[in-house]
């Protein structure tokens, strides 16, 4: 497709997804769907520039997703449902930034390029991986002992 030919669909696909998001019930996914769209272009434009908090936005726009799809579901989601859910989220982001920094450390850049992120923060980006990953085994584990979980066993939830 030409470029000239995205950039006339943009407004068009914008204006059909915000009337469809106005027949799912009840409004909220419509609020959703205008905030994620709103922070993805922040981050597009600048957000993932900055340092920690590229990796804190993508981990926002998982559960903003997971949020809007409860929403059009209308299903409540259990505090521990959620946290299974949006615990290991950072990990994609800092995963990304790891690599990104990796990379330049491998060809002697002094940052990765287009981020926020400089060799000297390698270490940083390795404990917060780890650190996110420990925290999902935790709360996948308390999720799992959790009386909501344990109604749902054996059951439809």
């Amino acid at each position: 497709m030409p470029i000239l030919h995205g950039a006339a669909a943009i407004p068009l696909l914008l204006l059909a997804a915000f009337v469809l998001s106005l027949w799912i019930n009840p409004p909220w996914f419509t609020a959703c769907l205008a905030t994620y769209y709103l922070l993805t272009l922040a981050y597009s434009l600048r957000l993932k520039q900055v340092l920690m908090l590229d990796a804190i936005v993508l981990a926002g726009l998982y559960t903003l997703r997971i949020i809007a799809g409860a929403t059009a579901a209308q299903v409540t989601l259990s505090f521990l449902a959620a946290g299974v859910l949006d615990v290991p989220v950072p990990q994609p982001g800092a995963g990304q930034a790891l690599c990104r920094t990796a990379h330049s450390v491998a060809t002697g850049e002094l940052s990765a390029q287009g981020r926020g992120y400089h060799v000297d923060d390698l270490a940083i980006l390795q404990s917060l991986g780890g650190s996110a990953g420990y925290l999902a085994v935790l709360v996948l584990a308390l999720y799992i002992n959790s009386p909501t979980c344990k109604n749902c066993i054996g059951s439809r939830c």
